[in-house]
């Protein structure tokens, strides 16, 4: 449960770093009534801290990159209902501007729901790529993570160097996903002026319908193959079985029939030599 609590807080500062443009800094609460204490990184040149900060991207990435794939199939989806109901052309000319409003996000992506039942605020600014990869830290931290010792000298560069290089690349995702959600927003606040955003709404939960009823008839689909797979295997188990056992029975049998030859064939035999014996000897 915590650790959906924590992934579920860093979500939501993801989603900050991306909707507006001018950061600011966030310092972790205080509840002195909940028993939270407040959170203190380790120095940024002490070589736990970039042990953290390691362990917070490997959080963060991963979730950075779920989202920005969401994010595209929401601009495809956008595109594809404004194609439906023929005004992709007019959205185009209209060249609507990213909205600034951030309820405007939380409404595409369906998270302000998620901040009224954690009780947080809704995010005004956005912090710097540095700010919000020390937000995951201090969720990471506050999860129990204990850094690793990284000795000084050649280990610790690589190490930073290696760590620096993922998040050129956690950059990159935060770019893109950035501008899927601008894309996002502005088609949002399009369908929003001519009176569609409910229906799209309608559209969205329909294709959803359909994707999970799909879904499912590929899970029967799958369950059923399995299950005429094992009852063909039990099937050629039970004729194996079977043949095994006609194999042996004929095997025994046949070897009481051996045996019963080679009795007969001795008792001929010792018959000759008595009668031999008879001729022989003149009785």
């Amino acid at each position: 449960m915590k650790q959906g609590i924590i992934i579920t807080m860093i979500a939501v500062a993801a989603f900050n770093s991306v909707f507006a443009a001018e950061p600011v800094l966030q310092e972790p609460q205080i509840d002195e009534s909940a028993g939270v204490v407040e959170i203190k990184l380790p120095p940024k040149d002490s070589s736990e801290y970039w042990a953290v900060r390691a362990e917070a991207m490997s959080k963060l990435l991963p979730l950075l990159t779920q989202k920005r794939t969401e994010a595209k199939k929401q601009v495809q989806l956008l595109a594809d209902y404004l194609l439906s109901i023929g005004k992709a052309t007019e959205f185009a000319e209209k060249k609507v501007p990213v909205p600034t409003d951030p309820n405007v996000f939380l409404e595409v992506l369906q998270m302000g729901q998620r901040l009224e039942e954690m009780n947080m605020p809704v995010p005004k600014k956005r912090p710097s790529w540095d700010e919000l990869v020390e937000i995951a830290m201090e969720y990471v931290i506050y999860d129990g993570y204990l850094p690793v010792e990284i000795e000084e000298g050649e280990d610790r560069l690589q190490f930073v160097q290696a760590c620096v290089k993922k998040e050129e690349y956690g950059q990159k995702v935060r770019k893109e996903l950035r501008t899927s959600l601008d894309q996002c927003a502005r088609m949002w606040v399009y369908l929003d002026s001519i009176n569609k955003k409910n229906d799209y709404k309608v559209y969205l939960a329909d294709l959803k319908l359909k994707d999970k009823e799909q879904r499912d008839q590929q899970k029967a689909a799958y369950l059923d193959a399995r299950r005429d797979k094992a009852v063909a295997q039990a099937e050629r188990e039970a004729q194996m079985k079977q043949q095994a056992a006609m194999d042996r029975y004929q095997f025994e049998s046949s070897k009481k029939e051996r045996i019963y030859e080679d009795r007969q064939n001795r008792l001929e035999y010792q018959q000759s030599l008595l009668n031999n014996r008879l001729v022989n000897g003149g009785y």
